[in-house]
């Protein structure tokens, strides 16, 4: 989750994610075009399928805008979470830090 210069990288892009996420609207709706009639087998009907739904249907693109609004809504949320960690970041050398010191010599606890 952090890379080398100690910065917080999604390895997705957040905005892919989203549009991933509204994608399975127009999944379903391929789906659901594909489902075939139970009353095919039995009785001779010229539509193979069950009724198609319109991609530009109103319930799909209203739909799809409030998956859009709430995706983009917390989206937002966990970008400004991410950048509640920035201030933590000199933090994380503490370490390299604490080595270094344990390390130099004339800074044991015999030379105090």
């Amino acid at each position: 989750m952090t890379t080398p210069d100690l910065k917080v990288d999604f390895s997705t892009p957040l905005q892919t994610v989203r549009d991933k996420l509204v994608d399975i609207v127009r999944s379903i709706i391929d789906k659901i075009n594909q489902i075939p009639r139970a009353d095919q087998q039995i009785a001779n009907n010229d539509k193979t399928h069950l009724w198609d739904i319109s991609e530009d249907d109103v319930l799909i693109t209203d739909a799809e805008r409030e998956i859009k609004d709430i995706l983009d809504d917390n989206l937002r949320v966990v970008s400004r979470a991410a950048e509640v960690y920035d201030e933590f970041i000199p933090y994380l050398e503490e370490g390299k830090n604490l080595e270094t010191f344990l390390e130099n010599p004339e800074l044991s606890k015999d030379a105090c």
